[in-house]
């Protein structure tokens, strides 16, 4: 039984290496405009520890949690920041781009309350 386990590992990860080696190997996907990939590795080592059911790592998904949310609420409010400072400096030039920035700025806002 030993053996056949050892045989299955030795397969999978054979398949999963020249998977990678042909495909290449999977992007983070964004899924706000605002994210980084900063963010998204976080993300992907906080879903490892999640599965964990020791205490060390329920710790560790907590502070990753939190550190996650921390990163974001900061990424999100640059990322608006920089979007009024870009508004307020087209309004200073009287320019008509400004409404199309306020409208692609209200939907991303309404896409977000999905």
């Amino acid at each position: 039984m030993d053996e056949i386990d050892q045989i299955w590992k030795t397969l999978k990860s054979s398949i999963e290496d020249i998977v990678e080696e042909i495909c290449g190997k999977e992007e983070f996907q964004k899924k706000q405009k605002w994210m980084n990939v900063h963010i998204l590795s976080k993300m992907e080592e906080r879903r490892k520890y999640k599965m964990l059911n020791t205490e060390e790592g329920q710790k560790k998904y907590k502070e990753l949690k939190q550190l996650i949310q921390k990163l974001c609420r900061e990424a999100k409010n640059k990322y608006f920041d920089d979007k009024c400072k870009e508004i307020e400096l087209l309004d200073k030039a009287h320019s008509q781009l400004v409404y199309k920035k306020i409208k692609d700025l209200q939907k991303e806002a309404t896409e977000s309350n999905r």
